[in-house]
């Protein structure tokens, strides 16, 4: 605003100029604001969403390293457990393929 002020008392910016440039800083005034205040709002449900966390009680307070570790290690297994499967299934799709190239 304070250079839109500026330029129309030193002449750059005369009638619908002058109009024209007042508007679109009150409009771009509005945005910054409407933007503001939407980082606001957002931080504010991120710190209402981090405090019930902290909550005594809550999951990240009630879980050990030694369940941490033992889900992770779960993990690792079920993959294990996967491609064994997915193993499987080609060794089965091969050996019928095979079946039926022999009749």
């Amino acid at each position: 605003m304070e250079y839109v002020a500026y330029l129309v008392d030193a002449r750059f910016l005369v009638g619908n100029q002058a109009v024209d440039a007042v508007g679109a800083t009150e409009e771009r005034r509005e945005e910054l604001i409407r933007a503001r205040n939407e980082r606001r709002r957002i931080a504010a449900q991120l710190t209402t969403s981090r405090a019930a966390l902290a909550r005594p009680g809550s999951l990240q307070q009630n879980m050990s390293r030694h369940q941490e570790s033992a889900l992770i290690g779960l993990g690792g297994q079920i993959l294990v457990l996967l491609k064994l499967l997915l193993g499987s299934v080609m060794l089965l799709c091969a050996l019928s393929v095979l079946l039926l190239m022999k009749k």
